[in-house]
């Protein structure tokens, strides 16, 4: 019983070649986040770093007991690592992250605008491709919702910074 509900899992190998483990439930409700940390190291094996720069942006907000941010002054989306071809770095965060587990709300807006200001001010030759990998379990929730309910402001709200992306020549995935 990985998280205490009854739901069994089976343990996912993050890390090969130093043997460590990390639960992977059976349950939907707890394995997003390992999915999502999963893909995000598959997918820098692919990545060759002498052609591609990669940085990690996390827009995991703090929520109160009613659902809504309990603290505006803690930003919802930080820039975790810099644009950079250690690919070695980025995902010693991944595993990082894995262990300190996502608070909770979902701000897709401040997570693009980080992501979009990295890419801007990296500049880098003219023929380099500016694209973000966004990887979430669904819904935002931040900055007009709560947890607890969409409010379709947040959703509008996630397009236009998605389209204020694209203009700046930015495509996500």
């Amino acid at each position: 019983d990985v998280d205490g509900d009854g739901i069994l899992g089976r343990i996912y190998d993050l890390e090969p070649s130093s043997r460590r483990f990390f639960p992977v439930s059976t349950d939907p409700d707890d394995s997003v986040f390992c999915a999502e940390v999963v893909g995000a190291k598959n997918l820098l094996r692919l990545l060759n770093p002498a052609t591609t720069r990669v940085g990690l942006v996390t827009f995991s907000g703090d929520v109160s007991e009613d659902g809504k941010t309990s603290d505006p002054a803690i930003p919802d989306a930080r820039m975790e690592t810099a644009l950079t071809n250690d690919y070695a770095a980025v995902d010693r965060v991944l595993t990082e992250l894995y262990d300190r587990f996502p608070e909770g709300g979902t701000n897709m807006i401040e997570g693009i605008r980080v992501a979009q200001e990295a890419l801007l001010a990296e500049g880098g030759p003219p023929q380099a491709r500016k694209l973000m990998v966004f990887l979430t379990d669904g819904q935002p929730s931040f900055p007009s919702g709560n947890l607890l309910e969409t409010d379709p402001a947040d959703k509008e709200l996630t397009v236009k910074a998605a389209e204020e992306a694209a203009k700046a020549g930015i495509r996500i995935y």
